[in-house]
């Protein structure tokens, strides 16, 4: 009998527990009132601006997350990263990046870039030739 009552106090704690992280997702907009089942926004990009030192979230159904620096934007595309803006779909928000974390960034973004380089025409001296508009301004 004690066990039986320690499984239904335990059953009633997860229930009540639920419950009040639904209406809590309920009252910040994450989820539909209608159906607390449904999300109201599934995915929102973020974007990291590294010329500018900001930072943004879009709620626009795409759960990437951009890095733009230079006229380049690298994308990494991973569920885990969305993270959308209570407001409903085309809320954004755009906000100052820390200022002490903008080079790391930047310095992070630049060395993926030149991976990227590295995978696409080699390593060491003889790589720079593999791009023809290298040769191309080497030879003349």
């Amino acid at each position: 009998m004690q066990h039986s009552q320690k499984q239904a106090d335990h059953s009633f704690a997860l229930k009540d527990a639920y419950v009040k992280e639904v209406k809590g997702a309920v009252k910040d907009g994450r989820l539909i009132p209608s159906n607390a089942q449904q999300p109201a926004v599934l995915q929102a990009s973020g974007h990291m601006f590294l010329d500018e030192g900001k930072q943004g979230v879009i709620n626009d159904g795409d759960p990437s997350l951009y890095f733009h620096k230079g006229g380049n934007t690298h994308q990494f595309h991973k569920e885990e990263l969305r993270n959308p803006l209570p407001g409903g779909q085309g809320e954004r928000r755009l906000e100052q990046i820390n200022p002490s974390d903008v080079p790391g960034m930047r310095n992070q973004f630049d060395q993926y870039q030149k991976q990227l380089q590295d995978q696409k025409y080699g390593t060491g001296n003889l790589a720079q030739f593999s791009d023809p508009m290298t040769v191309k301004s080497v030879i003349g």
